[in-house]
């Protein structure tokens, strides 16, 4: 990770939860949802059920995406890697 990438996290960054978002009956991504906090989960039943609740809206989400126009990006494009 690069000093400028490292950053832009926060600090007191306690937890992220990551969800592909798949074109519909495909393997293939439109993007990532992630949901972070700064706040602790005290039991993980409760990150677990949070995530879960998430769970089911992402494939609406997805197949929202899919059918927007897009354009492919890559992150040496973003300036958050160095070309080796």
């Amino acid at each position: 990770m690069t000093p400028e990438l490292e950053a832009q996290i926060h600090k007191d960054l306690k937890w992220i939860v990551s969800f592909p978002l798949l074109k519909p009956n495909t393997s293939e991504a439109v993007g990532v949802m992630n949901i972070d906090s700064l706040v602790d989960v005290v039991e993980d039943a409760i990150l677990y059920s949070v995530a879960s609740a998430v769970r089911s809206k992402v494939d609406v989400i997805a197949k929202t995406l899919s059918l927007q126009q897009s354009i492919c990006v890559g992150s040496d494009q973003l300036g958050v890697m160095e070309h080796v």
